[in-house]
């Protein structure tokens, strides 16, 4: 069986959408880790996931095929680290995916 897919009992398997597999005949496929995805169906690596301007990586919400990027919304932003944080006082954001906050 070629990377991408493991050995099933009679044929080989193609690695679902988020999970690998590197080697020949390989007895499995492995999930990716924390904040990676694979883009297709019998992968053999993962990527790292990028979240779009206004949006937070919440290792929460990363399981199956959602990506574990959360839209800020009104009244939060995203910071340049990609952390999602609070309008601090004197100031507000007042729709969703914002990177910044105005002053009152």
């Amino acid at each position: 069986c070629p990377a991408g897919t493991y050995k099933g009992e009679t044929d080989c398997i193609v690695c679902p959408m988020n999970t690998y597999s590197v080697s020949v005949d390989s007895p499995q496929c492995t999930q990716c880790p924390k904040k990676h995805r694979t883009l297709t169906d019998g992968a053999t690596e993962c990527v790292p996931v990028v979240c779009p301007a206004g949006s937070s990586y919440n290792a929460e919400l990363d399981e199956g095929n959602l990506t574990g990027c959360v839209q800020s919304q009104p009244g939060q932003f995203v910071d340049s680290d990609g952390k999602l944080q609070e309008c601090p006082a004197g100031t507000f954001s007042d729709r969703p995916g914002m990177t910044g906050c105005t002053i009152c």
